[in-house]
């Protein structure tokens, strides 16, 4: 099991930390400042979880959700 403790910049709550930020710009409507808090919050729950876990899943899918709703925003 991967301990978190081993990389001093990553840790459950600072993936918390970013995942809050990200929902509140989503909220405010500001989709590029959200996803690039929910891509911080991705990376580090990557460090700390690993690649298989529900939270970094759902981080990664949140981001492409984003990115497409960005992309649809700019062509229509």
């Amino acid at each position: 099991m991967f301990d978190y403790q081993e990389k001093p910049n990553a840790s459950p709550r600072l993936v918390q930390y970013f995942n809050k930020l990200g929902h509140d710009w989503e909220q405010a409507g500001k989709l590029r400042e959200a996803t690039g808090y929910y891509r911080k919050a991705n990376a580090i729950s990557l460090e700390v979880y690993g690649s298989e876990h529900r939270l970094t899943k759902s981080l990664s899918a949140k981001v492409n959700i984003l990115l497409m709703q960005q992309k649809q925003k700019q062509a229509g």
